[in-house]
């Protein structure tokens, strides 16, 4: 009987892009955002939105360092 390999994974997407997903695509996109969010009017929607997104993205990071552990 030959061994199968399933490889399982998650792809993550903002603003409809795929971010790679491992520690270097994900703070090179949280970099981007909050660059972004620098030249926006605070408290605006977009603002927020971007504070989300960025805030997603930090969980993320967060959670691969202490995969790798």
């Amino acid at each position: 009987m030959a061994d199968k390999i399933a490889k399982r994974g998650v792809s993550i997407f903002i603003d409809g892009k795929e971010v790679k997903n491992s520690v270097g695509g994900i703070v090179s996109e949280m970099r981007k955002l909050e660059a972004q969010q620098k030249k926006m009017i605070i408290g605006s929607d977009e603002y927020v939105a971007h504070a989300k997104k960025i805030a997603y993205l930090k969980s993320l990071h967060k959670e691969h360092s202490q995969n790798q552990k």
